[in-house]
């Protein structure tokens, strides 16, 4: 991605291990199509104090910590979220959904309440409807995991869940992809859903929602802790969501 991160290339500056635990920026797969980086471990995504955390993609798309969610310092990091005001506004728009490349969602996270379509990421156009939602989340009221896109009227283009549950009380990594072909859902790296998907998520202004907090035609809030966010605007293959998986189990011991 030709954006810059705060003054400098990421690449570069990666390189130069400026980052809180080093390469993890030049390491990321198909780092061009990475359109949204967030990094609670990463002192350069969040320094431990403010309201802004910084995006590490290269985008320059800063976000904005919500009714003050509480950090975790250190390179295991994570923001905790009550699961009723807490929340992170990522400027995001429309980008992610420009190319016509797919999308990825990706997180390391600790759901510790079973919230119904509790959203890990969800963007939509709302708010109070459905309307462009894409959202990786809860599965309802069951544990699984599902990745889900509405047409601009709300309805669901396509939708995807795991085959097994959700871990509660222990970080994971989930991810949701489309590559314009089908739509998958990942958890630890390994392929746990599949469906045929070939509505690509269309660009939209996609500026409701957020990173735990889904305003879309009900309020759905995630309570627990997210250490990692990341959306590219291709659909990652099986090998990259198994590296991006790879790259921080060893912090959080995945």
């Amino acid at each position: 991605m030709a954006g810059r991160y705060r003054g400098y290339s990421p690449r570069t500056r990666a390189a130069g291990g400026m980052f809180g635990t080093g390469d993890i920026v030049k390491n990321l797969p198909s780092f061009s199509a990475c359109y949204w980086h967030l990094d609670a471990g990463e002192i350069k995504s969040y320094s431990g104090s403010g309201t802004v955390v910084y995006d590490m993609s290269g985008a320059a798309l800063d976000s904005n910590l919500i009714a003050t969610p509480t950090h975790t310092s250190g390179s295991a990091g994570y923001f905790s979220f009550n699961g009723s005001t807490q929340w992170i506004d990522p400027v995001l728009h429309n980008a992610p959904y420009a190319t016509g490349g797919g999308a990825t969602f990706f997180v390391v996270a600790d759901m510790t309440d079973a919230g119904s379509d509790a959203p890990f990421i969800a963007l939509s156009i709302g708010p109070s409807n459905n309307n462009r939602r894409l959202a990786l989340r809860r599965d309802g009221g069951n544990n699984e995991i599902e990745f889900v896109n509405n047409s601009v009227t709300g309805t669901t283009d396509w939708s995807v869940t795991s085959t097994s549950g959700l871990t509660y009380g222990s970080m994971a990594s989930y991810a949701g992809t489309m590559d314009g072909a089908n739509a998958k859902v990942y958890m630890n790296g390994v392929e746990t859903g599949t469906t045929a998907a070939t509505t690509v998520p269309a660009n939209a202004n996609r500026d409701e929602g957020g990173l735990a907090y889904d305003n879309a035609s009900t309020d759905r809030w995630f309570t627990g802790d997210i250490a990692v966010a990341i959306i590219y605007n291709k659909g990652l293959t099986a090998e990259e969501i198994l590296q991006l998986h790879n790259i921080f189990a060893p912090r959080y011991s995945l």
